[in-house]
């Protein structure tokens, strides 16, 4: 589509990359191993599905990272350190 763009802010749109959001990647992450523990004691399946869905995820959003999506802003690692802090306490005490 770029190329045969009619101006070259058109064609600049069109070589941009779509905007993500990190927040939204980590959140889908946690919801697939939050679904995963909770389910586990009645289909321990579930931990071999958890594992294929974060292998296609990674691979998946690695391709749209590299090719896709635009350049992220800097950010902190609050999200990173909360989400570990958090999500590591209530994983070890729902399988304790």
């Amino acid at each position: 589509l770029a190329p045969r763009a009619g101006s070259q802010e058109e064609m600049n749109s069109h070589m941009r990359g779509e905007e993500w959001n990190l927040a939204e990647r980590y959140t889908n992450m946690t919801k697939i191993l939050f679904l995963t523990l909770w389910y586990c004691s009645i289909y321990p399946f579930a931990f071999f599905l958890c594992a294929l869905a974060l292998f296609i995820n990674y691979f998946a959003e690695r391709f749209s990272l590299m090719r896709t999506w635009r350049r992220a802003p800097r950010l902190g690692s609050y999200i990173s350190s909360f989400s570990r802090r958090y999500f590591f306490t209530l994983a070890i005490s729902a399988m304790a």
